[in-house]
């Protein structure tokens, strides 16, 4: 992968990944059942891992684009706004009018810190491989996922990787825990010198779904849910977590 490609990149970061809006309250102490507790503090803010953190990239001056998913109800459209006067770039969201919004309700404790977070993530939220567009996915220099639909998040990896961007992904994957049609990719392709031809050919045959479904099968049936996990000699090392 060379600088001048990367150079010529749109965006500095992509982000594909789950975005709410935070309805938030400061409380002071957690109330009784059936009672009813007045509080001072109350904020609308957007939320979600990778929107957040295209938030904060656009707030340090970097160019970003988000792809996630958003209903189409007065939560949905609050949620976008968000983004959009932050300078995030969100023209390939999906949308799914029939859906509403992913909001959390969040109730923060103004003495210890502490919070409770209730949410409701609709289905329709959920991001399919099939959905996503190659072109959109790695127009950036660094592409930021949180792993939640983790068949769309592998195959970004996958496209991510082609682009050689995927040792840049992978350091912020660890860094960060919680943290178009194909006539045009294929000259896209070809104008950055790739394999014109055997891109055309994977995307009609949709080359890397099997083995993204496969891997999360592998993962399922070793009962991988989370990394890091360790395995010695094939096995599954089920010892104390680390410090």
């Amino acid at each position: 992968m060379s600088s001048r490609d990367l150079a010529s990149r749109p965006f500095d970061v992509v982000g594909l990944g789950v975005n709410a809006l935070d309805l938030i309250a400061i409380i002071d102490g957690y109330p009784q059942p059936d009672t009813k507790v007045q509080f001072q503090t109350f904020d609308v803010q957007g939320g979600g891992v990778v929107a957040t953190a295209m938030a904060a990239c656009a707030r340090l001056g970097l160019t970003t684009r988000y792809i996630g998913k958003v209903g189409g109800d007065f939560w949905s459209h609050a949620s976008i706004k968000t983004l959009t006067r932050e300078g995030i770039d969100v023209r390939y969201v999906i949308r799914d009018k029939s859906s509403p919004g992913h909001v959390s309700l969040v109730l923060a404790d103004r003495a210890t810190g502490q919070r409770t977070l209730f949410f409701r993530r609709p289905p329709a939220y959920a991001i399919g491989p099939e959905e996503l567009q190659r072109e959109a996915i790695t127009s950036g220099r660094l592409l930021h996922v949180d792993g939640i639909d983790a068949a769309a998040a592998l195959q970004a990896v996958e496209w991510a990787r082609e682009r050689g961007a995927f040792w840049k992904m992978h350091d912020t994957l660890f860094e960060n825990p919680y943290a178009a049609d194909p006539e045009s990719l294929v000259e896209l392709a070809t104008q950055l010198g790739l394999d014109g031809a055997g891109l055309a050919a994977a995307l009609k045959s949709e080359k890397y779904v099997p083995r993204v479904r496969g891997s999360m099968a592998e993962a399922k049936a070793a009962g991988i849910t989370g990394t890091p996990t360790l395995f010695f000699n094939g096995r599954r090392h089920l010892g104390p977590s680390f410090s």
